[in-house]
């Protein structure tokens, strides 16, 4: 294990095959969340806590987006993304 001495989460999602998504992750009020595509390609969905959805944004290859606030967070492959890593830190919004 990797000791990180900050309030903050490291998570990654491996995505194979066409079709195949990331449960919504919940990003809870005073965070804020910072996704990597390290690898292929990635469709990033956002939904507020009021329901209201957020545009969408494709990630390619060491593309990267930031999120703030209470929403829920979700990852879909791109028809043509093949397979895909991302990496997301989730810590406490400055």
């Amino acid at each position: 294990p990797v000791a990180v001495h900050q309030d903050v989460n490291l998570y990654v999602c491996e995505l194979e095959g066409e079709g195949e998504d990331f449960p919504a992750y919940p990003l809870k009020r005073g965070r804020q969340a910072y996704l990597l595509c390290m690898e292929g390609e990635v469709e990033v969905q956002s939904r507020d806590g009021d329901g209201n959805d957020g545009d969408a944004v494709a990630l390619a290859r060491h593309d990267a987006c930031q999120l703030f606030g209470e929403r829920e967070v979700a990852l879909a492959l791109t028809p043509s993304g093949g397979n895909a890593h991302v990496l997301m830190i989730e810590m406490r919004k400055r």
